[in-house]
């Protein structure tokens, strides 16, 4: 009798451990708020959030490169930065975030970087404000974490991330691979910080990949990683790699959660990300809400091809460009 209580109790908890572990993903659908719908584009480059506007850009548009909307009507209220050989113009513009609702623009290909003021643009006065040149590098992405201080992202250096403040620097951090050649091609990514948290979340475009690193005094120091695929291999540095599922397109943060643009492939096995070029109608129409934890709890179908994300972290509402057949801003709570 002894002996089969023991049995039962092995039995009972090897059940528990195997529902806990395979417990189903919640999948949901989200009626969205429309923003805007009707962004003349072709492609818009990149969705942004400040403390009072949401940004997006047009890469395609030399004259207006950012455009800026109420955050809570959506009205167009601005426009700013220029595409071009002057001294305020930028030939390959990537921009990110400042606080005080600040704007700065580095260029991919060249060594100018520039700040704006989003006030000043929405006044209709002079947005520009300094220019200054700088050596930087391979550099792909960058975020501000404080007044003081932000972090730049390099695909190409075993230690990818570089943390800035007051004229100090320290690199931290590792790509998903060591030793491969051509790191910039392989695992370019998008970034985003978590001030209340402290967690730096990186994930890839190429390869479906995603880390949080914690802060620590000055630095960072890996908190969790996930590989989402063994179907890779690496032969003298050289990374192989079919790409038939690709990594997060986009990613933002949430209060709760950790938002990434990914294909459910419970509903969508077929598609050959490989393939789907820039046909926006293949996109994938859900978003992944995985835990600070980086666990996955729920998948949200927004019920039309998603392009680009963007939030903060005070809430969990979510900004998106959709398909719907044209570009249009929405927004939803998750």
């Amino acid at each position: 009798m002894k002996n089969l209580s023991c049995i039962i109790l092995i039995v009972f908890l090897l059940i528990s451990c195997d529902e806990k572990t395979s417990k189903e993903v919640v999948r949901v659908s989200s009626e969205v708020t429309i923003i805007d719908n009707d962004l003349e584009t072709i492609m818009p480059g990149a969705l942004l959030l400040t403390e009072n506007y949401l940004l997006w850009t047009d890469p395609i548009n030399s004259e207006r490169l950012v455009h800026v909307l109420d955050r809570n009507t959506g009205q167009e209220c601005g426009q700013m930065v220029s595409v071009g050989q002057g001294p305020q113009e930028f030939i390959s513009p990537n921009v990110a975030i400042l606080p005080n609702d600040r704007l700065y623009v580095f260029d991919l290909n060249s060594e100018k970087v520039g700040l704006f003021s989003i006030a000043d643009a929405v006044k209709g006065d002079k947005s520009f404000l300094m220019a200054e040149m700088e050596v930087k590098g391979d550099i792909t992405r960058l975020l501000s974490t404080s007044e003081e201080e932000f972090i730049t992202f390099s695909p190409s250096a075993s230690e990818p991330f570089t943390i800035t403040k007051n004229d100090k620097t320290d690199s931290f951090g590792k790509l998903p691979f060591e030793n491969v050649v051509h790191g910039y091609n392989h695992f370019q990514g998008q970034i985003a910080y978590n001030p209340q948290k402290g967690y730096l979340v990186y994930t890839t475009f190429k390869f479906p990949y995603l880390a949080i690193y914690q802060k620590e005094k000055n630095s960072f120091k890996k908190h969790k990683e996930l590989c989402f695929s063994d179907d890779y291999d690496i032969r003298n540095g050289v990374f192989i790699y079919n790409g038939e599922r690709r990594g997060a397109i986009e990613l933002a943060l949430t209060a709760d959660y950790i938002v990434t643009l990914e294909r459910d492939r419970k509903f969508d096995d077929t598609t050959d990300e490989s393939k789907t070029g820039r046909d926006f109608t293949k996109l994938p129409q859900t978003v992944f809400l995985y835990n600070y934890d980086l666990q996955l709890e729920k998948i949200v179908n927004l019920g039309m091809p998603i392009l680009r994300l963007a939030a903060d972290t005070s809430n969990n509402t979510l900004y998106a460009i959709v398909v719907n057949p044209d570009f249009m801003i929405v927004k939803c709570e998750l």
